[in-house]
């Protein structure tokens, strides 16, 4: 099917991705395709997962993709209206918790809003059931474990993440990122972003210990429009016993003149119910010995959860401390 619906979004992205940077063009899925069954298609996104981790979902391809996009631009736009219309001095005073990073629990929010958000959840979470369905489908997982632990009514980490890149600060992390390279502890992250920043790995990059040895080594993602760029995350990498890839990635500033404007970015987290045992998903793809050696098979996602979000808070007040510690050498030796 031809895409033909178009939702303008030219107040997103006011000025075009440039033509001079270095960029990756993820591959197309269809979610018309994906909607009708299609073998091929299933085995394309899935093959894609166990590849490079990341690809585009058309989304105006099909009814339910076209109303979803809708329901997230209208989204976008509301928190650029929010997040510049709050003074700084209340935003302070919404302190998450100590240590819960940002899987917070009991905020309340902008409850004005909470139909709008119920909406795209609703929406986002259909979306999501094809891929994983996909998924399950080529991977023979038994049992539907896959779309049984991602079952919407029952208490998960399920997030809606609504993000403003001030344009007035890009210039201070020009080439540098403004949220380092990690892989998302989600089973699926939907990604809507109309402006550049977000990076992955070029397929020719040096790696070292798990990371990229240099800059040249990472490429821009370039939005597409009427797309949800779409990734897998270290939930379904685990409960697949790796057959799935999370995908590393890290976001900078936008590139070329982008940078000069306000970046808005919405996403949405599906994640496995609180309850569901962190031990891979049986199938004859699968092999035994790796749902024997995992190291999280007795814990729940809920609390393989809060280990990897004390690891990541480790390692993010490393990084704080280490450029600290430059900063103030730096200041030493120009003094000296």
């Amino acid at each position: 099917m031809t895409s033909t619906v178009t939702v303008d979004t030219s107040d997103l992205a006011p000025v075009s991705f440039p033509q001079d940077v270095p960029t990756i063009d993820l591959p197309k899925v269809s979610l018309s395709k994906l909607a009708s069954r299609d073998a091929a298609e299933t085995a394309r996104v899935t093959t894609i997962m166990r590849t490079s981790s990341f690809f585009m979902l058309d989304l105006m391809d099909h009814p339910s993709g076209v109303l979803l996009y809708e329901s997230i631009v209208e989204c976008a736009r509301l928190a650029g209206k929010l997040f510049t219309s709050i003074p700084f001095e209340k935003k302070q005073t919404f302190q998450r918790r100590k240590n819960v990073a940002i899987l917070d629990k009991g905020a309340l929010g902008t409850c004005d809003e909470n139909g709008l958000y119920r909406k795209l959840f609703s929406q986002g979470y259909e979306i999501a059931r094809l891929v994983l369905e996909a998924f399950q489908t080529a991977l023979q997982v038994e049992d539907d474990a896959i779309l049984q632990s991602h079952d919407l009514n029952s208490p998960s980490g399920h997030t809606i993440r609504m993000l403003r890149y001030p344009a007035a600060t890009a210039h201070k992390t020009q080439g540098r990122p403004t949220l380092a390279a990690h892989r998302d502890w989600t089973s699926l992250t939907i990604l809507f972003t109309w402006l550049g920043g977000l990076q992955v790995p070029k397929s020719t990059a040096k790696w070292y210990e798990g990371s990229p040895q240099s800059e040249d080594d990472w490429a821009y993602v370039r939005p597409v429009p009427g797309c949800a760029c779409i990734n897998a995350g270290e939930a379904l990498q685990l409960l697949t016993g790796k057959m799935v890839k999370a995908g590393l990635h890290r976001v900078v500033a936008a590139p070329g003149d982008q940078e000069k404007c306000d970046k808005l970015s919405v996403f949405i987290g599906i994640r496995p119910k609180n309850e569901w045992p962190m031990r891979p998903y049986r199938s004859p793809l699968i092999p035994d010995s790796v749902a024997e050696d995992e190291d999280y098979a007795n814990l729940t996602c809920e609390e393989w959860g809060g280990i990897s979000i004390a690891k990541w808070i480790a390692a993010a007040q490393a990084r704080e401390r280490a450029k600290l510690a430059e900063g103030q050498a730096n200041r030493k030796t120009g003094s000296a």
